[in-house]
């Protein structure tokens, strides 16, 4: 199985469909599955949820008119939610990637910041902000 390494908050964001599959089946669409979500059993100690993500990808005999599903083992990753984060388009994932680095400022690694003038490795998790 692949891995996908998100932030809480990315995880958090996406439509959980853990007991069924997205009826929508556009290509690229993400969701996450809690893989234990029916391994709970009443009156017991609830299981910690195990994370997946799968995706609608074209189908790998070439049918055009099916989908295939490629799933992804989430690794949760640690750090600050950047300011002003946008959640992706989790129903076109693709696009939606494509989007965002259209949004990003071209600034290359280590760059100083507009206001304080610090350089930081990353500049959309620095919490400066400019003054009245």
């Amino acid at each position: 199985m692949n891995e996908i390494r998100l932030f809480p908050w990315e995880l958090d964001s996406m439509g959980e469909y853990s007991c069924t599959l997205p009826s929508d089946t556009t290509l690229w669409k993400m969701w996450k599955c809690d893989k234990n979500a029916y391994r709970n059993i009443p009156g017991e100690k609830r299981l910690e949820p195990h994370w997946v993500v799968g995706q609608y990808v074209p189908h790998l005999g070439g049918d055009p008119k099916l989908v295939s599903i490629r799933w992804f083992e989430v690794k949760l990753r640690e750090g600050p939610k950047p300011l002003g984060w946008v959640a992706p388009d989790w129903s076109n994932h693709q696009r939606s990637q494509a989007e965002q680095k259209a949004r990003k400022p071209s600034r290359p690694r280590g760059a100083m910041c507009d206001f304080c003038g610090a350089r930081t490795l990353d500049i959309y998790g620095h919490k400066c902000l400019p003054k009245d």
